[in-house]
């Protein structure tokens, strides 16, 4: 696995340097690099760079002026930083590949299924038929899955349908763990894992620590102060930042719990 760390102040600085990585050609490469983890400063704004990402690509998809190397088919965003379970990832997936409404329908049935068998919502996992329609589906595609993982367990993208070897060059961009993050070890958790190949994380580049905290809080607050759908405020994001920079000074001063929600 290969480690890196990026100096970046800002949101905008690490996304440029991400960029970077997910347009190298990996193909004719003796260390395959498809898979890479962004931790980061420390864990906060790790989700914020992520969704930037997505957004910078989306928006370069629409003016049809990507770089070489960043000419993904399909960029598959799944933001579950507040978990469920498996499954909810991998109807996600098939929501943005817009499977058609019989594969759909299979969510329903098994969970009405589960629900009858008294199963809770963070047991269930992948659907088999739901995942042979996936593979079908983006196989020789290459694609980009950008994955905020809000559980804690690590993910093989492969379990829902996901290949990212072959011809095609695909890739994952994730990070873990949800927002609000202050934990430098989740780090050495990912650095035991055999299906992400580049760790990035991230350092300041001469801010404040304090500055660069409180700046990255409310870049991810403003996420969150949003409902599902995006459409409207659910709470003042400057409320949120603050609520949330007070959680990390107690955790900082020893706090042993730290829960948002």
């Amino acid at each position: 696995m290969r480690t890196e760390v990026i100096k970046a102040d800002t949101i905008d600085a690490a996304v440029e340097r991400i960029l970077n990585e997910l347009g190298k050609d990996t193909r004719r490469s003796n260390n395959k690099e498809n898979a890479i983890y962004f931790d980061g400063w420390n864990g906060l704004g790790a989700s914020a760079v992520l969704q930037a990402v997505a957004k910078r690509l989306a928006i370069s998809s629409e003016l049809l002026a990507r770089s070489p190397g960043l000419e993904f088919e399909k960029i598959i965003h799944i933001d579950c930083s507040k978990w469920e379970s498996r499954r909810a990832v991998q109807k996600k997936i098939a929501e943005q590949l817009k499977l058609t409404d019989k594969v759909m329908e299979m969510f329903d049935k098994q969970d009405e299924e589960d629900d009858f068998n008294g199963l809770d919502q963070c047991s269930r996992g992948e659907i088999a038929q739901v995942f042979t329609e996936i593979y079908q589906t983006i196989e020789n595609r290459r694609f980009l899955v950008i994955l905020h993982n809000g559980g804690n367990e690590k993910i093989d993208i492969f379990n829902f349908g996901l290949s990212l070897y072959g011809y095609a060059n695909s890739k994952i961009l994730w990070t873990f763990r949800g927002r609000f993050r202050l934990d430098p070890k989740v780090i050495d958790i990912v650095k035991n894992s055999t299906t992400t190949h580049v760790l990035l994380s991230a350092s300041r580049d001469g801010r404040d620590r304090h500055e660069l905290w409180s700046y990255l809080v409310r870049q991810e607050a403003a996420q969150v102060s949003y409902n599902m759908h995006g459409d409207g405020v659910i709470i003042d994001s400057t409320i949120a930042g603050e609520c949330v920079l007070y959680m990390l000074k107690q955790y900082c001063i020893g706090s042993p719990v730290v829960d948002y929600d």
